[in-house]
């Protein structure tokens, strides 16, 4: 029969209590006889009472309270062996006896409760062992123990835990009893065998990590914390750390491409902790702040605030939440546009990743688009009110003109009638400003004095300003001219007085506007990227609240501006400074806060003659005797002109509709020698009644009137078959010189 080691143990367990149980018995009935044998053959009172100690304590010593029982059977039969045997039967009991009963279950007693205490403290014992190795055997760390031999100078390995098997992937039998450098050959090498022996010698405990090398390359790493037991047995915890160490390398590798990819962004970047505490920062942000801001709190040195910025939402997003948000710069105006995530950190709190997307020149060029479209609103204005008011402009010039011929020179009559005919020449220059300030119309350089500006715009601002803002003008006879756009220069005298105005709105003050002629040289040259030369110098100053040194160096950047949002686009300086430029001149600009500012602009004189306007002096007129077609749905223009016409010899016959007109070309095409015709009409157009006629008769001459069209040029002019085209209001003799050379076949298609 075959038995297992666990139940060849329990039978020699059965057989080593029966061989407990007969050995005390055997012992006891041998006393018993021996008790008995004395007393009656040898009728001695003598008894061997010590005997019965030894199975009453070994009794007591193997069975505890059971073993009591044998303790108590021997006083009773003691007392009865007294009673019987040695008093024959006679009641009386010797106090020899009773001490002797007594003593056996003191004796008896106190030997049990020992023996059980010692059990039930063997068995604690037993139990915290068999705790504490299942304890060790669950452990994650690896347990080995080691005991020296030797003389000291070796280890052999005497137990193990379950994780050693695990994490070495070895059988505990087969290492058990082996030398360690035998199992771990890498102890040498990595310094944890003189450690053992360093702990063993000493008694203090160590920690000592090592790196395992396959190869000449590491395969793993251990962290090892060695102690010596009482036994002279040395102690090795181990903890295989390989994943960790490959998980902190990659966290590492990580952790620098994300540092690298931090660094290399364009855009400014940051990381703010809990209580706005910078955690981190890119370059870029280093660069735009001007130092190193980690440690700090981040609205304080961003921004200068006291508090939480206004437009930030740090609570929302710590919380899990990413958030986006513009906000402008109080520092510098730049637009940002900013992307706020959640980070979070190995202790679990969390951080706020922000990504800064400097957004000005995308504002700046929405900026531009808004102004571009407004002007092209007001282009429109511009060219349908231009339109309106030359055909109302058009019959009073026409009129008085003719009133003009037909009144003697010493009338004076004649003198009022000159005066209305220059407000219409000037009414048709400020028509062409309109259109060219709206960009429907070229720029021309021409020779011009900038005092008679300068009188306009005062003129106009004295009706605008208030009355606390007071105006000077110092402008010396003898000013030479200069070559330049008088409608850029007068955009350069309102931009500046406006400027001027804004400054002095609340307070009230001086605006003074100066002219002068002024010699640069090398002495007195207010600026060394002066040219030296004689140059028309025009200043406007106020005094207003000025500018301190930061808004001086940034007054002529595009959209840069210190006024309210509803009150300056950032563009008047900017447009100034080009238009200068673009005149080769230089501008210089002096302020100090409270006390004003002073923008003084040189332009370079030339020496030319000024053309003071057109002479109004009657000529003789362009006269014939052809047949004119009018057309022009205003009835006042159709009549001034018919007038004119016919008093220069022209028959005429004039038409209030396009339509009519077209009609009545149709029925008899050769009846007329020219067509005159407008260009805005109803049902059909100047254009498209020019084709029409050209459809019918392709050599009638045609001359097309119009008060203002951006679609008409030289190129559509041919197209259409159009001979030449007036833009009204035009002058009688102008008129008169036009019709002429198209019938005379003097002219080439041009715009007048």
């Amino acid at each position: 029969m075959e038995y297992t080691q666990n139940s060849i143990l329990e039978i020699r367990l059965k057989t080593t209590e029966k061989q407990k149980i007969w050995l005390v018995s055997v012992f006891t009935i041998a006393l018993f006889v021996i008790t008995y044998y004395l007393h009656t053959f040898y009728n001695t009172h003598i008894v061997f009472t010590h005997l019965y100690y030894i199975p009453i304590i070994i009794a007591s010593l193997w069975w505890q309270k059971k073993g009591f029982y044998l303790a108590c059977f021997l006083s009773l039969f003691l007392m009865l062996h007294s009673h019987f045997v040695v008093n024959r039967g006679i009641f009386e009991f010797n106090v020899d006896d009773i001490l002797r009963a007594m003593m056996f279950l003191i004796i008896g007693a106190v030997t049990a409760i020992l023996s059980d205490n010692l059990i039930k403290k063997e068995k604690e014992k037993k139990n915290s062992e068999i705790k504490y190795k299942k304890l060790v055997d669950h452990m994650d760390s690896g347990v080995l123990v080691c005991c020296c031999v030797n003389n000291n100078n070796d280890f052999v390995i005497t137990d193990v835990n379950h994780a050693v098997e695990l994490i070495g992937n070895i059988k505990k039998q087969e290492i058990q009893g082996k030398r360690i450098l035998e199992v771990f050959p890498y102890a040498k090498s990595s310094g944890l065998f003189d450690v053992l022996q360093n702990v063993l010698a000493s008694g203090k405990p160590e920690h000592h990590d090592i790196k395992i090398y396959m190869d000449k390359k590491i395969v793993g790493w251990r962290k090892n914390y060695v102690y010596r037991l009482n036994s002279k047995e040395v102690v090795v915890v181990y903890r295989d750390v390989t994943r960790r160490k490959i998980a902190e390398k990659k966290l590492k590798e990580n952790e620098k491409k994300f540092r690298a990819i931090m660094e290399s962004m364009k855009e400014p970047m940051y990381i703010c902790g809990q209580d706005f505490i910078v955690e981190y920062m890119n370059p870029v942000m280093f660069k735009r702040i001007g130092h190193d801001a980690t440690g700090e709190i981040c609205f304080k040195s961003f921004h200068g605030f006291d508090q939480q910025c206004p437009w930030c939402d740090y609570e929302s997003v710590i919380k899990g939440n990413p958030r986006e948000f513009d906000f402008v710069s109080p520092k510098d105006g730049c637009f940002f546009q900013v992307s706020s995530t959640p980070i979070e950190n190995g202790d679990g709190s969390v951080s706020m990743l922000s990504v800064l997307r400097d957004t000005t020149e995308i504002e700046q060029i929405q900026a531009r688009l808004q102004q571009s479209q407004k002007m092209e609103a007001i282009g429109t204005l511009a060219g349908g009110i231009a339109h309106d008011f030359n055909n109302i402009l058009f019959p009073i010039m026409g009129l008085a003109e003719m009133l003009i011929e037909d009144t003697k020179e010493e009338d004076q009559g004649r003198e009022f009638l000159d005066e209305i005919l220059k407000g219409c020449f000037r009414a048709k220059e400020l028509i062409k400003q309109i259109l060219t300030f709206s960009r429907q119309h070229g720029h021309q350089i021409i020779p011009l004095q900038i005092q008679p500006i300068v009188k306009e715009i005062i003129k106009l601002s004295r009706s605008s300003l208030p009355s606390t803002i007071e105006i000077n003008q110092i402008m010396p006879a003898g000013c030479g001219a200069i070559m330049g756009d008088p409608i850029k220069i007068h955009q350069i005298l309102m931009n500046l007085v406006t400027n001027s105005f804004h400054s002095m709105e609340n307070t009230g003050g001086v605006l003074t506007i100066e002219v002068n002629e002024v010699e640069i040289t090398s002495e007195n040259s207010p600026d060394p990227k002066f040219k030296q030369g004689v140059y028309i110098s025009l200043t406007i100053s106020d005094t207003g609240m000025g500018m301190d040194a930061l808004t001086m160096e940034k007054i002529f950047e595009p959209y840069f501006t210190t006024k309210d949002k509803n009150k300056g686009t950032g563009l008047g300086l900017a447009v100034v400074h080009g238009i200068v430029k673009s005149h080769k001149g230089e501008i210089l600009v002096k302020s100090e806060p409270g006390k004003g500012t002073e923008v003084t602009i040189y332009f370079p004189r030339i020496i030319s003659e000024i053309n003071s306007g057109p002479k109004i002096k009657p000529e003789p007129d362009q006269v014939g005797n052809e047949r004119i077609l009018l057309i022009d749905d205003e009835q006042a223009i159709t009549s001034l002109l018919r007038l004119i016409l016919e008093r220069l010899g022209y028959s005429v016959a004039s038409r209030n509709s396009s339509t009519d007109a077209l009609e009545a070309f149709r029925a008899a095409p050769e009846n007329y020698d020219i067509v005159i015709t407008d260009l805005t009409m109803p049902n059909i157009t100047g254009d498209r009644l020019a084709i029409e006629l050209k459809k019918i008769r392709p050599d009638i001459p045609i001359i097309l009137c119009t008060g203002f069209s951006e679609k008409i040029s030289t190129r559509s002019v041919s197209s259409m078959g159009i001979d030449k085209i007036l833009v009204k209001p035009v002058g009688k003799k102008e008129f008169a010189m036009s019709v002429r050379e198209v019938l005379d076949g003097n002219v080439k298609n041009s715009l007048n």
